[in-house]
């Protein structure tokens, strides 16, 4: 049987099997022979009709045994539309998620329940993009050998990731930038795929912006994260960062409306209008260079990647 955990097949010499099933003889009539399990083969099929437009490059599914103690089976599946896979049979809480993504690693990965999948850290607090994380999970499946056809599991994965589009219109200044950087302040750390809730711990995820096409006075990116945190009365807010000749510059926005308002939770649009570039005597002074109510440009020192 091709082994994808860590169980492991051995050779046991013959002698030993001879003796072994001496033993098995005399002991038989004391207690019941109890068997570890036997080979079962298991078509698994994704149905991607909650997350149609998704092309991962590849799956992985988890077998977690239900009782806790046997075999733990992992199967990386290239594509997205399944396969054949074969292992010992038994009850499972079964996990699955695409493994395409370098922006997030997984934590408690021995815990069905806690399994959790985290924002790369790429400097102090601030995050890489995730990625779109897909998941799904099945509890206490029974996968038992059958004489006539191998078992079938079907798994609807869905998006646990949020895109974030995010735009700045009347922007001026634009010549004078050499970098502009987005950076989105309160969203969730991590989610659990078990039960796919958000964290309560949060991070800051950055994301390189740039100049739209055919629209000098516009910046805008795109970028993909967990949704907001699992707390009361979350804050987001947007940094926007612009490196010129002369400096380094930050401007907050207050966003939080515009994301918990917004009418495709998975599908977030930030939009901010009028943006003025500091020049190089353009004085740091609150009320530079943004409409009422926004902060003014501030001079920092932290590097942004």
């Amino acid at each position: 049987m091709k082994n994808a955990g860590i169980f492991t097949l051995r050779r046991v010499p013959i002698l030993l099997l001879t003796v072994w099933a001496t033993f098995l003889a005399v002991s038989c009539a004391e207690k019941d022979i109890v068997f570890d399990g036997e080979d079962v083969n298991v078509i698994v099929e994704f149905d991607w009709q909650e997350a149609s437009k998704a092309n991962p490059e590849g799956m992985t599914l988890i077998f977690f045994p239900a009782d806790g103690k046997s075999q733990t089976w992992r199967f990386d599946i290239s594509g997205r539309e399944g396969g054949q896979i074969e292992l010992l049979s038994g009850v499972y809480n079964v996990l699955v998620f695409n493994n395409d993504l370098p922006g997030i690693e997984f934590s408690n990965t021995d815990n069905y329940n806690l399994f959790s999948a985290k924002a790369r850290s790429i400097a102090d607090s601030l995050t890489s993009p995730t990625g779109m994380l897909y998941s799904a999970t099945l509890s206490d499946v029974a996968l038992f050998p059958s004489k006539d056809t191998p078992q079938v599991i079907r798994m609807r994965p869905d998006s646990l990731s949020t895109v974030y589009h995010i735009g700045i219109d009347s922007v001026n200044g634009t010549q004078r930038i050499k970098t502009a950087n987005a950076v989105v302040r309160g969203l969730a750390r991590s989610v659990c795929l078990c039960i796919q809730c958000n964290s309560t711990d949060t991070c800051c995820m950055s994301a390189p912006m740039h100049i739209a096409q055919g629209r000098t006075d516009r910046l805008e990116t795109i970028a993909t994260g967990f949704g907001n945190p699992d707390i009361p009365d979350p804050k987001i807010f947007l940094d926007v960062i612009i490196t010129t000749s002369h400096g380094k510059y930050s401007k907050t926005f207050d966003v939080t409306d515009q994301v918990m308002n917004s009418k495709h939770p998975k599908d977030v649009y930030i939009n901010i209008k009028d943006l003025d570039i500091p020049e190089a005597d353009t004085p740091t002074d609150p009320d530079v260079g943004i409409s009422v109510g926004v902060d003014g440009w501030q001079l920092i020192e932290i590097t942004y990647s």
